[in-house]
């Protein structure tokens, strides 16, 4: 028997050697997880569809909501309501109203408010630009100043009416490591700080940002989602419904009718502390669940061609000289948005006729946590099972809670639209989901500040997560690799000798096998799934 560092108890190891075992996979990791699964092939050797073929799927039948998802195991609830305040602070996205069915939408978005929900504050319809700064706080301007420190003298030389030396403080210039002046942004009616920048940065502000997408839209009067301050006024962001009128249109998809919509906004997210650029961004909300992410053509944009649209449909410029200059671009982000959508389209649909088993289910999920950072792994943890999910990628107790929190946001309703079960595009958006109305959360019940304002501004996480998932169902990147289980490696010496076979049991009656890699050919990469039965 091994231990490895905790309680036999616990975890069972068992050497190879001490027990003849038949290798072989399972297709099933506790039997409870297993109950009514159906596993079924997959189809992601098929070709992503046409603009044609989608309109013809679509067209077949409408959207059902399957009332008898697969069940999985219920488990410990992994999932923190969100506290009074936190649902006093939501509202119901202004789309709600003007693509769906409001009533449902708004018992679902304040009951589990949505970041997209969540940030800022809500905007009067119909506004002109200087109305929307008006309402939104943000007429001040950021102010760039030298830094200047106290010498511990005196000014020389000054005085008052009555001929008698004034003691005014000393200052001089702040001077850094390359002879350059120390320079930051304050505030111009607190005159607090932001941050320290460059000599050559320029400040854009907040309210030319407005400004700046009023007039390049050609709209005088828009509908703005939210406008948000935060860090103090150093970081702006602000959402808009595009007009109707506008190029860009709601998309329906996975038999949806009217139900199944990705409804396009226009982010703009802007700061003053140096830390990030001003950015324009086209981003989706699957009307559904309320999940905002920039749509990714991922590595598909790689295997297939694209027309030459942009993998992501944003753009972010530096605060330099040229920032007044660049802000035209954004007509241009503009212009291509709609055939970028329909292409993305395209891949949800692929997603959506990519199915998937439990298995590889978890797998991904497990392998989009190690990717984006939201778990670490630690081969001294394999073993460690719990909510009736076996650790064999060696979680800690958060990652695991993820994986039991991600598990019931897979049972919901919104992520059983359609024909969207057990297939890549259901494994995509549990996890969309989870970012946008779980993990902005914390244990009390109350907004993560920071985390909402991250999840809108910042899509890297949800990138990543897309592009897994198109990998996947379009056969290009990584691939399929995506639904094999990630293997934390044991260590010689202090796992096992070199090439020894190590055994982790588990709760269930599973064992999965793990080689200890030789220390002159490196980490080993082949581990496996097996069954004692």
């Amino acid at each position: 028997m091994r231990g490895l560092g905790r309680d036999a108890n616990d975890r069972t190891f068992i050497r190879k050697e001490e027990k003849n075992v038949t290798t072989m996979r399972t297709t099933q990791r506790t039997p409870a997880r297993a109950i009514g699964l159906l596993v079924l092939l997959a189809l992601a050797s098929a070709a992503c569809p046409t603009v044609a073929e989608v309109a013809e799927k679509n067209a077949e039948s409408d959207a059902v909501v399957n009332p008898n998802p697969t069940p999985r195991v219920a488990g410990f609830r992994g999932r923190v309501a969100a506290g009074n305040v936190a649902k006093h602070r939501a509202r119901v996205p202004k789309s709600a109203s003007k693509y769906y069915n409001g009533d449902r939408a708004g018992h679902n978005l304040l009951s589990r408010p949505s970041a997209i929900g969540m940030f800022g504050l809500e905007i009067p319809e119909q506004l002109n630009a200087e109305q929307v700064i008006e309402a939104a706080g943000l007429n001040w301007t950021a102010q760039k100043k030298e830094a200047h420190v106290p010498t511990g003298k005196l000014v020389e030389g000054v005085y008052d009416a009555s001929g008698a030396p004034l003691e005014i403080p000393e200052f001089e210039k702040v001077v850094n490591a390359k002879q350059k002046i120390e320079q930051f942004t304050v505030h111009s009616e607190t005159n607090l700080p932001f941050g320290k920048v460059g000599e050559g940065y320029h400040t854009y502000q907040h309210s030319n940002a407005i400004r700046t997408v009023h007039e390049m839209t050609g709209q005088e009067y828009l509908d703005w989602e939210f406008v948000g301050e935060y860090k103090g006024g150093a970081n702006m962001a602000a959402a808009l419904i595009l007009p109707e009128d506008s190029a860009l249109k709601p998309l329906v998809f996975n038999n949806g009718g009217e139900d199944e919509v990705l409804t396009p906004y226009l982010l703009v997210s802007n700061s003053h502390d140096g830390t990030a650029a001003l950015k324009f961004s086209l981003i989706l909300m699957r009307m559904w669940c309320w999940n905002a992410f920039a749509a990714t053509l991922g590595a598909a944009a790689a295997g297939r061609q694209h027309s030459g649209y942009e993998n992501r449909l944003s753009f972010s410029l530096r605060h330099n000289q040229n920032i007044n200059e660049n802000v035209g671009q954004l007509t241009n982000l503009l212009a291509v948005g709609q055939a970028h959508h329909e292409e993305y389209l395209n891949l949800c649909e692929a997603m959506i006729d990519t199915e998937i088993t439990e298995d590889e289910l978890f797998d991904f999920w497990a392998n989009a946590l190690i990717r984006t950072g939201r778990a670490t792994t630690n081969f001294n943890r394999v073993g460690d099972d719990r909510h009736g999910i076996e650790n064999t990628w060696g979680f800690s107790g958060k990652g695991m809670n993820i994986l039991n929190r991600l598990m019931e946001v897979h049972q919901m309703p919104q992520n059983n639209v359609g024909v969207m079960n057990n297939t890549v595009f259901g494994a995509l958006q549990s996890l969309l989901d989870d970012e946008d109305h779980e993990a902005v959360i914390d244990n009390n019940g109350h907004i993560k500040e920071t985390r909402v304002a991250n999840t809108l501004t910042d899509q890297r996480v949800k990138n990543i997560m897309q592009t897994m998932a198109i990998d996947v169902a379009c056969e290009v990147g990584e691939g399929r690799a995506h639904l094999e289980g990630f293997r934390p490696i044991p260590v010689a010496g202090e796992h096992g000798e070199p090439g020894e076979v190590i055994m982790v049991a588990h709760e269930g009656g599973g064992v999965t096998e793990y080689v200890v890699p030789a220390a002159e050919t490196g980490p080993a990469v082949d581990s496996r799934n097996i069954d004692l039965d």
